[in-house]
């Protein structure tokens, strides 16, 4: 009897096992777009037993490098989401797939300065030697003339900013330009050229005018904070194309596992019906197909998606009408003052329906690869909540706040919450403070050599 009864419960469990399994395999994920996003959706995906077709509009798949997103030969030490990716990708045989392919960066250009050769040191091992270069190259190049004021003044916004509690930062520091936030219209004309504009665009690669002071000035703690050693990671950039070193061997791996990468096919539609999408229609090498899946997953540039929105699809989110404000005109210009406001979650209230781009609200913030990626891992793990799948979610990681600040910050708090400013901002003579109380820079030079 008790013989029986193991019997049936053994089958009882596989049959419930196979069931699942079945289940899942006929779970399919129509991805539209076929950039660096499309793929990082669909690399998690894939691995979890998902059908993947991802729908690209370039011709050949080489358009990858510029479908709507940017310029990724630069890796900073502080990306977290591609990396892992790249672990992920085979490629010869590098223990760690295409990630081998990355190379330490030890020197920036910095833009905006007459010098051709201005470079400064970066990096995870940054000497002494290398930080008397830096003080001599602002202070003592004659291209720069950057004052030590102007600099102490800028490193105490940059402190401002690195002490503020998240609250401030959100509410208040995306309402403003980094231009506004640094001064910059008030500083000398070479704290606006090298510090303002030069530095900024290069580390951040947009306008300080545009850009908000949250967005750049995180992104430039983050930078900074990987060059001093206080968190973990390396700038890198590739040791070659970005089509031979990574999307070619990541595309060739996807379709090994079964992903389906149709090319030259132009999203015309997205069908929803209630509150789901229905399918979507999709014009393929010329020929109009109207394609259905289990789950949708948009990872189209927002100037593509805002005009596949329907009213159909506003009725169900009408939040998703702040895509129609992001500013397109150039492809980094999306993280404007205030710009986090109407930017979408990756998972929508449209059942079916999510979001992989770069433009979508993730702790990355900026709009890089990085940001993409971490947009995929949230679409696709709201597809394994939508599913119960009991596959382990893809990871997310938060951007780097060193525990060395926690006490301002929670000082910064009780201010925010009275509505009062960080502490720093009501001291109007803080430069000067600390000019007087600094060695000369004729002492201050000597003494580092």
């Amino acid at each position: 009897m008790c013989f029986s009864k193991q019997v049936l419960g053994f089958v009882f469990l596989c049959s419930f096992f196979f069931s699942s399994a079945l289940a899942l395999a006929e779970k399919s994920v129509l991805i539209l777009g076929g950039g660096v996003a499309g793929l990082s959706a669909a690399h998690e995906l894939v691995e979890r037993g998902y059908k993947v077709t991802i729908y690209e509009s370039n011709t050949t798949p080489e358009g990858t490098d510029a479908s709507g997103e940017h310029d990724f030969r630069f890796f900073p030490g502080f990306y977290r989401h591609i990396t892992d990716t790249m672990k992920r990708i085979p490629y010869k045989d590098n223990k760690e797939g295409v990630f081998s392919n990355l190379i330490p960066v030890t020197k920036l250009h910095l833009e905006g300065a007459n010098h051709p050769n201005l470079t400064i040191p970066i990096g995870f091992s940054i000497t002494l030697d290398d930080f008397t270069v830096l003080v001599k190259l602002f202070l003592e190049e004659k291209n720069i003339h950057v004052s030590l004021n102007d600099l102490l003044y800028f490193s105490t916004k940059l402190y401002v900013l690195a002490t503020s509690h998240e609250d401030r930062r959100r509410h208040e520091y995306e309402k403003i330009s980094w231009w506004n936030f640094i001064d910059a219209g008030g500083r000398s004309e070479d704290y606006r050229k090298h510090l303002a504009i030069g530095l900024t665009k290069s580390l951040v690669t947009t306008k300080p005018q545009k850009i908000s002071a949250r967005t750049a000035g995180y992104t430039l703690l983050q930078l900074i904070y990987t060059s001093a050693g206080i968190s973990d990671g390396v700038d890198r950039t590739l040791n070659g194309s970005a089509n031979e070193t990574w999307i070619h061997p990541w595309l060739a791996y996807l379709k090994e596992k079964g992903v389906s990468y149709i090319t030259d096919s132009e999203v015309k539609k997205i069908n929803v019906i209630e509150r789901s999408v229905a399918s979507v229609d999709v014009e393929v090498a010329g020929e109009l197909k109207t394609l259905t899946a289990d789950h949708y997953i948009s990872a189209v540039p927002a100037k593509v998606m805002r005009t596949l929105l329907t009213p159909e699809m506003l009725k169900v989110a009408p939040y998703l009408d702040g895509i129609e404000k992001l500013e397109t005109d150039e492809p980094l210009m999306i993280n404007t003052v205030g710009s986090w406001y109407h930017r979408p979650h990756a998972v929508t209230k449209i059942s079916n329906f999510y979001f992989a781009a770069d433009y979508v609200q993730t702790n990355t913030d900026l709009a890089t690869i990085e940001s993409a990626n971490e947009a995929a891992r949230r679409a696709v793990n709201g597809i394994l909540g939508k599913d119960k799948n009991s596959w382990p979610k893809a990871k997310i990681w938060e951007m780097h706040d060193p525990a060395i600040f926690d006490v301002a910050k929670a000082h910064d708090e009780a201010r925010y919450v009275i509505l009062q400013p960080h502490w720093l901002l009501q001291t109007t003579n803080v430069c000067d403070f600390l000019l007087k109380k600094s060695f000369s820079l004729k002492g201050f030079l000597k003494a580092l050599r």
